[in-house]
């Protein structure tokens, strides 16, 4: 819970700081800007979970595809092949 409230705080901080950068003018785009900026921020770990499967996925397929190349460095012979013991 206190997570949260931080992270609500925060978003509210940065739509001052938003306004505060553009010195606190009135204008529709500038409080439209303010807004949104945060808006992104506070809503983004309502979808983490795919982009953290996804980089997971590619963790694995790069290290795999580096594993592979670094036994094909030191032997080409046995990628493979049932020496390789894949």
């Amino acid at each position: 819970m206190v997570n949260v409230v931080l992270h609500i705080v925060c978003g509210l901080v940065f739509y001052a700081l938003i306004l505060r950068g553009f010195g606190g003018r009135d204008a529709p785009a500038i409080r439209l800007a303010a807004f949104c900026g945060p808006l992104l921020w506070l809503m983004h770990p309502l979808n983490s979970r795919p982009l953290t499967c996804f980089t997971l996925a590619l963790n694995y397929a790069l290290h795999g595809l580096a594993h592979r190349r670094r036994a094909s460095d030191l032997d080409p012979g046995l990628i493979g092949t049932e020496e390789a013991g894949f």
